[in-house]
C-alpha cells in the first residue's frame, strides 16, 4: 500500500463519561507529514484545530482502560482524511505495517524520540508527550498560516513544547490535559475588530443624532437632549477605550522580540528563529545587538573577524544594558556565551554572573541546574576543584534523570578524589553504586579508589570486587579492570579473588 494514496485503519474514540472506548475504522487520506509537504499554507484557524484536536485525541487514549499510551507520536501516525479531519493510525492493524515501518526509521526515531530512548520501545505518557511536543513543533515548522500568530500566541506555544521536550522532569506536563489548556484559541485579528468596531460606532453615533432629532422635534427637549448626550458619550468611550487596547496589543515591543529571541536561544536551541527576532528589536533595544553575536558564535554561521575579536567586548555590554525586569535570562544568555570562550577570565566572569543569577527568584529549576553545572566547569578552570564538586553534589540532589544522575555521580567522585578528599569521594561513590546497581563505571570507579588508598585492606578490596562480580560478571571481562589488575596485582582464580598491592 502506497501511503497517501489508500485508505487507513484508524482509531475510533468514544467518550463516555471519564473512561473511553476504542475500536477501528477505515478512512481515506493522508499523514500529516505528507500532507503539510503538499499543502503548507493553511488558515491559522485551521492550524488551532489541528493542535487542539491532536492533543484532545491522544488525551482520550491515555483515558482508555488500564491506561495505555500511544507509544507512535509523531506526524507520520496521525492521519488527516479527505474532510480535514484528524485520526491516529491503529497501529495494531496489519494494513497499516508498512507505515510503522517508516515510523522505526532512524531519521524518524531522532527526532521524534528524545536521546535516552533510542528506539520504540519503551511506553509511557511522558514519552507520548515528548512525542506530541515535536509534533507540534514540526506542525508549525511545516505550515505557513494565513494570519501570522500574535507574539503572545507564540511565546505560549513555545513554553507549551519547550515543557513537553523535558520529559523527564518534575516541571515537565504529568498529561495531556495540561496541555490542552495551553493551546490558543483562535480568535479574529484584532485589526478587523478594530475597523468593526469604528463601523459600529459611527452608525450608533449617527442612530444616536436621528433620535436626538426625533426626541427634540417631540418635546421634553431638555430631558431627551441630555440622554442623547449620555449616550453618545458612553459609545465613544467605548470606542476609545477598545481603540486603545488594540493599538497596545498589535505593538510589537522590543520587550516582546527580546523575550521571543531568547526563548528561542535559550529553550527551544533555534537559533535562526531567535537572530530574526533580535533583527527586529536591534533598532530600540541596546542588548539586541550584542545578543545577535552570541547567538550567530552558537548558530555556526560565519561571523565577521571583527565581532570575534570583540566578542568578550560584546558580552561585556550586554551586562551593561541588563534591564531590572527578567534579568535572569539575560544572565542565562551570558553565561553560555562565556562559556564559548573556554579562558580563565571567561570562568571568573561565569560564576561571578551565575551567583547573581542564583540569587533570582524566578529561575525555573531546569534553568537553576544548567547554570550550576557550567560553573562547576568554571570551577574546574580555575583549580577550585572542591568547590566543583560541591556543586556537583547539588546538581545531583534535583537531578531525576539515570544517566544524569550517574554523570553526576562520576564527576563528584573523581573531583573530591582530585582534591585530596578521599573519604568524602569514597562515601558519594559507595552511595552512587548503591542507587544505581547497574552502572558498571561507578563500581569500577570505586574499585579504584579502594585499591588507590593504602590504609584500606586489601582483603576488603577483594570482596568488594568478588561482590561486583557476582552482580556484574562482564566486570571482569571489561579493559577498565584489566587495568587495575595489572596494576594492583589483581588475580582472579574462579570465584576467588586476591590483591596483591
Amino acid at each position: 500500500m502506497a501511503p497517501g494514496k489508500e485508505g487507513y485503519d484508524v482509531l475510533r474514540l468514544i467518550e463516555h463519561g471519564q473512561i473511553c472506548y476504542v475500536s477501528s475504522e477505515h478512512v481515506y487520506g493522508t499523514t500529516l507529514a505528507q500532507y503539510l509537504r503538499q499543502n503548507p499554507c493553511v488558515e491559522k484557524k485551521q492550524l488551532f484545530l489541528w493542535m487542539q484536536e491532536i492533543t484532545r485525541q491522544l488525551e482520550l487514549i491515555h483515558r482508555c482502560r488500564g491506561n495505555p499510551s500511544y507509544k507512535y507520536v509523531n506526524p507520520y501516525s496521525i492521519i488527516i482524511s479527505k474532510d480535514r479531519k484528524i485520526y491516529f493510525m491503529d497501529v495494531e492493524s496489519g494494513t497499516n505495517q508498512e507505515m510503522l515501518r517508516q515510523m522505526r526509521k532512524r531519521k524518524v526515531r531522532e527526532y521524534f524520540l528524545p536521546e535516552e530512548e533510542r528506539y520504540y520501545q519503551n511506553t509511557s505518557i511522558q514519552l507520548d508527550i515528548y512525542g506530541l511536543g515535536r509534533t507540534l513543533q514540526y506542525l508549525l515548522a511545516h505550515t505557513v498560516p494565513d494570519e501570522k500568530l500574535g507574539r503572545r500566541e507564540e511565546i505560549k506555544i513555545q513554553r507549551m513544547i519547550s515543557k513537553c521536550l523535558k520529559w523527564q522532569s518534575k516541571k515537565s506536563y504529568q498529561n495531556v490535559s495540561e496541555i490542552r489548556q495551553q493551546i490558543p484559541e483562535y480568535k479574529v485579528k484584532r485589526e478587523k475588530l478594530k475597523i468593526r468596531w469604528k463601523l459600529l460606532a459611527t452608525v450608533g453615533i449617527l442612530i444616536v443624532a436621528v433620535l436626538g432629532k426625533y426626541w427634540l422635534s417631540q418635546g421634553n427637549l431638555e430631558e431627551k437632549t441630555a440622554q442623547t448626550a449620555k449616550e453618545e458619550a458612553k459609545l465613544k468611550e467605548e470606542v476609545s477605550e477598545e481603540t486603545i487596547t488594540v493599538t497596545a496589543d498589535n505593538e510589537e515591543t522590543e520587550e516582546a522580540y527580546m523575550d521571543l529571541a531568547m526563548a528561542y536561544f535559550l529553550d527551544i536551541g533555534d537559533y535562526e528563529k531567535s537572530l530574526e527576532y533580535l533583527k527586529k528589536a536591534k533598532n530600540t533595544n541596546p542588548c539586541a545587538k550584542e545578543l545577535e553575536v552570541v547567538v550567530l558564535w552558537f548558530s555556526g554561521e560565519k561571523m565577521s573577524e571583527k565581532d570575534k575579536k570583540s566578542y568578550q567586548e560584546h558580552l561585556e555590554n550586554l551586562e551593561k544594558n541588563v534591564p531590572e525586569k527578567g534579568a535572569y535570562r539575560y544572565l542565562q544568555c551570558l553565561i553560555r556565551g562565556y562559556q564559548m570562550m573556554n579562558t580563565e577570565k571567561a570562568a571568573s566572569h561565569m560564576i561571578r554572573l551565575g551567583n547573581r543569577f542564583l540569587q533570582s527568584d524566578e529561575a525555573k529549576e531546569d534553568d537553576v541546574a544548567e547554570v550550576k553545572e557550567a560553573m562547576i566547569t568554571a570551577y574546574e578552570t580555575l583549580g577550585q576543584t572542591e568547590k566543583a564538586a560541591e556543586f556537583c553534589e547539588e546538581v545531583l540532589e534535583k537531578e531525576t534523570q539515570d544517566e544524569k544522575r550517574e554523570g553526576l555521580y562520576k564527576r563528584a567522585v573523581m573531583l573530591y578524589e582530585e582534591c585530596g578528599s578521599i573519604d568524602t569521594a569514597l562515601e558519594i561513590c559507595s552511595r552512587g553504586v548503591k542507587e544505581m546497581n547497574g552502572s558498571t563505571e561507578l563500581k569500577l570507579l570505586h574499585i579504584r579508589l579502594l585499591c588507590a588508598e593504602e590504609s584500606i585492606g586489601r582483603d576488603i578490596c577483594a570482596q568488594t570486587i568478588q561482590s561486583y562480580a557476582e552482580q556484574n560478571p562482564e566486570i571482569l571481562e571489561s579493559e577498565e579492570f584489566v587495568k587495575l589488575q595489572r596494576e594492583y596485582e589483581i588475580q582472579v582464580e574462579g570465584d576467588t579473588i586476591w590483591v596483591g598491592k
